[in-house]
């Protein structure tokens, strides 16, 4: 038998966001002036123990991010679905407004 729900889900959401994290921090030269990271930690959940690390941690990998030249890091912690919706929206537009990836040694067709 599988675990409950509320056991899994804050793991599965755990990790998601730390895949995101980690593939944000990778080194990319070519957008060293247009990087945008948002971090979120949530250490609350309605179904489930509270952590207490994961805002801490949040706000290190913030602070990593901006000692490694992002231009705008945004950090959250525990935010509701209705919040992170609105955050991941607000987010998406910040992150279409970051001029595109330049890709040097191509060649044109």
């Amino acid at each position: 038998m599988y675990p409950p729900f509320r056991f899994w889900f804050p793991i599965a959401i755990r990790s998601l966001m730390l895949s995101i994290l980690v593939f944000c921090a990778s080194p990319m030269p070519a957008w060293a002036e247009t990087r945008v990271a948002l971090v979120i930690g949530n250490g609350h959940y309605t179904a489930a123990n509270r952590f207490d690390n994961p805002p801490r941690d949040a706000a290190a990998v913030a602070a990593a991010l901006r000692n490694a030249g992002f231009a705008s890091v945004d950090i959250e912690s525990d935010l509701t679905r209705e919040d992170m919706i609105k955050i991941l929206r607000r987010f998406e537009v910040e992150a279409e407004k970051a001029s595109p990836p330049e890709i040097s040694g191509a060649e044109s067709a």
